[in-house]
């Protein structure tokens, strides 16, 4: 499509991609992609390009661009979805995904119920999403994980479910992971979606950040373990337990970090004062609207010389301070954790 000689075709190119995203596919007649050229002046200047999240997920689109700007010529060693389909009917599948629904029920019938009252602050548009970028945290978070020798992400959850014990009181936190699930043979470049969520129970109340650490890497392993699983099992599973259940566990948590689909990010520098770059901390409301979010679901993401935080809560669940409470006190542990490790 043409921008118009005077319009800035960045914006015509935002537009498009907004559009594209914010309708609905039709599925018995549609390509689930949806794919445009904006020229400016008759010449090309963006691409943009919306996969539906049925048959892509974050990574399997990373792996489709990969093949466009590298054109293989050899044959594909990925799983395709029908063979994955088939594998997912043999015997030791059905064993995994039964495995996994173990786990979940587990969880699910010893887990208490979380008691918490809902927020004290309800909106109207009723779901928001705060967003903070903090260089602060890009950091300090390494420094964290090195010591303890775990990954960011497990410090960042563990960062992130103390905060929210800590402002709703829920404790223990059942939280949802979004897991790649790329690790067997032929699915880590498979066009197609292939993540799942592992669910693990969080109980930091009362522990120091260092064992909520250990906690959490125990916890989530366990999760990570049990996220291959036939999702209409599930989702049977978790109706029998709530029907069954007098006061049913509530999934309202959940954790997304997707920075593995950032490119080109520079090395921290260690001689970073993380302490004063919390001062640069910026946090804004990114949306507002009636469109549901899940309950509240944190999504980490990755810029050059910053982490930004993205939650999207119900504010009949979470309101607007006590989101941004959750932000702060996620960034606060991690880099007084992180200072104090530079001091010993």
């Amino acid at each position: 499509m043409d921008a118009a000689p005077d319009a800035d075709p960045a914006e015509v190119a935002v537009g498009v991609q907004e559009r594209y995203q914010d309708t609905d596919h039709d599925h018995a007649t549609e390509w689930p992609v949806r794919m445009a050229v904006v020229r400016h002046l008759g010449v090309p200047a963006y691409q943009v390009m919306v996969v539906c999240h049925l048959v892509v997920d974050g990574l399997g689109a990373l792996a489709m661009q990969d093949e466009m700007r590298t054109r293989p010529t050899g044959p594909s060693t990925a799983l395709q979805a029908l063979e994955q389909a088939r594998e997912q009917r043999t015997p030791a599948a059905v064993r995994r995904s039964q495995a996994a629904l173990r786990h979940w029920e587990h969880l699910l019938r010893t887990t208490p119920a979380d008691r918490f009252a809902g927020s004290a602050d309800p909106r109207t548009p009723r779901y928001w999403e705060l967003v903070s970028t903090s260089t602060a945290l890009h950091l300090a978070v390494g420094t964290v994980a090195a010591r303890a020798r775990l990954e960011t992400s497990t410090v960042l959850l563990a960062a992130f479910a103390m905060a929210m014990s800590e402002v709703t009181g829920i404790s223990p936190l059942l939280t949802q992971l979004v897991v790649g699930n790329r690790f067997r043979p032929g699915l880590a470049t498979t066009v197609s979606p292939v993540s799942q969520t592992a669910l693990c129970r969080l109980d930091l109340a009362g522990c120091d950040f260092g064992e909520a650490l250990t906690r959490t890497w125990r916890a989530s392993l366990a999760g990570y373990k049990h996220s291959y699983y036939d999702p209409a099992a599930l989702d049977a599973l978790v109706e029998r337990v709530a029907a069954e259940r007098p006061d049913p566990a509530v999934m309202r948590c959940g954790f997304n970090d997707r920075r593995a689909l950032t490119v080109d990010v520079p090395p921290v520098d260690p001689t970073g004062d993380v302490r004063a770059a919390l001062a640069r901390t910026t946090t804004r409301v990114a949306r507002r609207q009636d469109k549901p979010f899940d309950p509240c679901y944190l999504h980490v993401l990755q810029e050059r010389d910053a982490i930004v935080l993205a939650l999207c809560a119900d504010t009949h669940f979470l309101g607007p301070a006590d989101q941004e409470a959750v932000l702060r006190r996620l960034e606060a542990s991690i880099v007084d954790a992180a200072s104090r490790s530079a001091v010993t």
